[in-house]
Formats: structure tokens, sequence, C-alpha cells
């Protein structure tokens, strides 16, 4: 990695060593090499998975500039196969009739992945489509390629959107027919919101929980007195497992 950074410094990186930077930059959510490593560049000779994830990246970063980039260079048949990433790359730079012509054309779509859904409850949400995004995020639940960072996204979704009794129901049938960690998590993070104290006190003394944030998370989202019990345990719990923790 220090030699590829090194020759990109000097401006001798070759160009069959762009992609593997570029996927390590992705990698290490250094968003400031990855500005710096399609500055000027034509992203047409990008594959368009690879694109996808950049503009997640600019996305979640609000790095405007790239955002233009990628509005003014993505291809026809990319904008055709990524609608919802389109849709938030408009929102992003400030274009929200044109993110809402691109959703449409998102809704319209019945073979959308997991990945694909996330950003179009994304961009619905962002545009005060309420409904249309609640919907999505049942369709999320059920989708097929559902893995753990889509898990932990979705789970992110219906608590930004304080629709965690939706999200509650959510998890509880991911618990039941596709068991995972993330699952786990994002259920315990909805029951604490939701003031379910019993069950999750049970679950926190069943499970040795160490993750910090977890942890933390269920303190938060248990106040004001919500779930009272499980914040105490839970408080304990990180105070014993991370010392260290920031005050």
């Amino acid at each position: 990695l220090q030699k590829l950074l090194e020759l990109e410094r000097r401006g001798e990186l070759p160009s069959l060593a762009v992609p593997v930077l570029l996927d390590l930059a992705l990698l290490a959510e250094a968003i400031d090499l990855l500005e710096r490593l399609l500055k000027d560049r034509d992203l047409t000779g990008i594959v368009d998975f690879r694109l996808a994830a950049i503009g997640d990246a600019a996305v979640a970063w609000r790095r405007n500039a790239l955002l233009e980039q990628i509005h003014a260079q993505a291809s026809e048949s990319f904008r055709r196969g990524y609608p919802a990433l389109m849709a938030e790359v408009l929102i992003g730079i400030g274009k929200p009739e044109e993110a809402r012509a691109e959703v449409a054309r998102a809704q319209a779509k019945d073979d959308l992945r997991a990945r694909q859904l996330i950003r179009l409850a994304r961009a619905e949400f962002r545009l005060g489509e309420d409904e249309a995004a609640a919907r999505t995020l049942e369709r999320i639940a059920m989708a097929r390629d559902l893995d753990e960072d889509a898990i932990r996204a979705l789970a992110g979704l219906y608590l930004s959107a304080e629709r965690t009794r939706a999200g509650l129901r959510a998890f509880e049938r991911l618990r039941r027919e596709r068991p995972s960690p993330a699952a786990e998590a994002g259920w315990a993070r909805m029951a604490a919101r939701e003031g379910r104290d019993s069950e999750l006190l049970d679950w926190l003394q069943a499970n040795t929980v160490v993750d910090r944030d977890l942890l933390a998370d269920i303190v938060f989202l248990s106040q004001p007195g919500l779930a009272p019990r499980s914040a105490l345990a839970a408080a304990e719990r990180l105070y014993r497992e991370h010392p260290d923790r920031e005050a």
C-alpha cells in the first residue's frame, strides 16, 4: 500500500494499479485519497460495481465535488442499473426533482437487490416519501440476498426514521427465520427503544454481549426510562468490559 501511495504522490501510478488503490481506499474509508485518485479522471473507465461503491462513499461522506463528477460522467447504462444511487447523488447536489424521477424508476423495478433497496429507502426518506420508504424497508427485510451489512443498514434505517415498532416486528421475524449476529443486535436496539425491558434483560443475561457500540446503544436507546433494567445491565457490562472507554 505504501509503495502504491508513493507512486501516486509522484504521479507515477500505473493505470493497472488504479483499481487496486481505489479498492483499498474504499476499504479503509480514506475518502480524501479516493477524491484525489478520481480528480480529473474519466469515470466511464471504472467498472459499475466499483463506481457504485464510490458513489456510496461520496453520499455517506457528503463529498459534493465527487457527487457532481459522478452525475456528470456516469454512463447511461450505469444510470439505468443504479437509479436509487443516482437519486441519492442528485439529492446530494441539490436536485430533488430529478431525484424523484430516479426514485420512480427504482420503485418500478421488481428485481432490486438488498443494497439497492437500502439506497432507495434512504432517498425516499430524504425526499419526504415516508410511506413509500416504509414499504421499501419491508422489501429489504424480505430480500433473499440480505447479508450482515444490509441487516445492520436496515436496523439503522428503522432507528433513524423512528419506526422501531415496525422494525421490532421485522427483526423478530429475521431472528426466527434468518438468525445472525446482526439480526440479534438489530433486535436488541429495537427492543430498547420500544421499552421491551424484560425480554431485553433476559437476552442480555443469556448472551455474553461485549460489543462496545451495541452496549452503548442499548443504554442510549433505553432512555428516558424505556427499559431501565436493561439499560443498567448494559451500562454495568460496558463499564466492566470497556474500562478505557471515552467519558
